[in-house]
């Protein structure tokens, strides 16, 4: 469990790594899980048929980088139905109520977490940088709850090459920053002041037996992943129920319509500004 010291650092930096043998636990049944997920998909798919039979007892990064390869210069067909189905599962699903997970949210000041989204995962395959996020706060789509927080949960093992997470240490103190419209990726905004932010951040390497927590309103984005392997990882985010200022018709905040609304009311003041 988190020591004083980590809570500290996560209250003045707005993050901390938390390293625990469940964590590593935690992964290695993920791993198996989504292994399965990965090759049933593939059994069903004409073009990959053959090699799912062909790596059924290879590990879960194996099966991942192969089925990247098998569609380099086509257009992607596996890996966005491995995206939708990953955090669908139900195992994925079940780490939402994780005992771990929630004792470390109530530890990290969260009276009555609460999850925000069902479990978010990303791919980001070597060398396609669309998808990588810009400088951004999660807390642009919960809005509505100060202290909410995210789990950054990488199921792949780590190396710098393949992109760690950057962060902005202490700047979830300012609270909700000046966000603009994005149109250099898929990602909607990108903080208004990110050309000055290169000078400011810290890379934060994840190991197996860790996951890092932060703040909501810290600023972060994607690293580049410049290796010749994907990056799989997963994202628990949580509201504490008790500081929530509002609350949504829908389970996703990003698509609630009063975030939307605050959203574009942001927009415009900061347009003016």
């Amino acid at each position: 469990m988190l020591t004083l010291r980590q809570i500290k650092a996560f209250s003045s930096q707005g993050y901390c790594v938390v390293k625990d043998p469940k964590i590593a636990d935690l992964k290695s049944k993920i791993r198996e899980d989504l292994k399965k997920v990965a090759l049933l998909i593939a059994a069903k798919m004409p073009d990959y048929t053959t090699l799912a039979k062909e790596l059924s007892n290879e590990s879960f990064e194996k099966i991942l980088n192969q089925l990247n390869q098998h569609e380099q210069g086509q257009v992607a067909k596996i890996t966005p139905v491995l995206y939708e189905a990953f955090p669908k599962y139900h195992s994925v699903l079940g780490l939402l109520d994780n005992k771990f997970i929630i004792r470390l949210c109530k530890a990290l000041g969260l009276s009555h977490p609460s999850p925000s989204t069902v479990p978010v995962s990303r791919i980001d395959r070597p060398g396609n940088a669309f998808y990588d996020t810009p400088w951004h706060q999660d807390g642009w789509y919960t809005m509505f709850c100060p202290n909410a927080v995210t789990f950054w949960l990488p199921v792949t093992k780590l190396r710098r090459d393949m992109g760690l997470i950057q962060v902005v240490p202490k700047s979830h103190v300012q609270g909700l920053l000046p966000f603009k419209k994005f149109d250099e990726g898929y990602e909607p905004y990108v903080a208004a002041n990110a050309q000055q932010l290169n000078s400011k951040t810290k890379e934060v390497m994840v190991r197996d037996d860790e996951v890092l927590v932060f703040n909501q309103y810290l600023l972060h984005k994607s690293g580049i992943n410049t290796s010749n392997k994907c990056r799989v990882s997963l994202q628990l985010r949580y509201n504490d129920l008790s500081t929530m200022t509002d609350v949504f018709s829908t389970f996703t905040p990003v698509h609630a319509v009063k975030v939307k609304n605050r959203q574009e009311e942001l927009l415009r003041v900061w347009s003016l500004s």
